[in-house]
């Protein structure tokens, strides 16, 4: 498959912000940025994080990241993160049925702040 182009990013008006999970051993894995506010002197960035339960996933090694750009700004970011166990209903589960999100740990990361420890399954 062809490689998407890498978008231009003019860093006098605009800003990058990357979120990522570290190598993980098998697919299941999952981060997106949900949501970026505005709120009073700070940026929030609305992050969630999934990690596979009990549900079938691919074998290979992943890489689950996120990269967005936005207008720059003078404000420090604070990124608020949600974490979820992806589960299927039963054991007679097939990836055309619904699947359950278990909310399992939330944090915030101020600017000088230490990343969250990630979950450990």
């Amino acid at each position: 498959s062809e490689a998407y182009p890498i978008p231009e990013v003019d860093f006098s008006s605009h800003a990058v912000i990357a979120v990522f999970m570290g190598g993980r051993p098998s697919g299941g894995y999952h981060i997106s940025i949900k949501r970026i506010t505005n709120v009073g002197n700070e940026i929030i960035v609305n992050v969630k994080e999934t990690y596979p339960g009990r549900i079938a996933t691919t074998l290979a090694f992943t890489w689950p990241h996120h990269i967005i750009k936005i207008e720059r700004v003078q404000k420090p970011i604070v990124f608020e993160v949600q974490q979820f166990l992806v589960h299927a209903h039963d054991e007679n589960w097939n990836p055309y049925d619904e699947i359950m999100y278990e909310l399992v740990g939330e944090h915030r990361v101020e600017p000088s702040g230490d990343p969250p420890e990630p979950i450990n399954l």
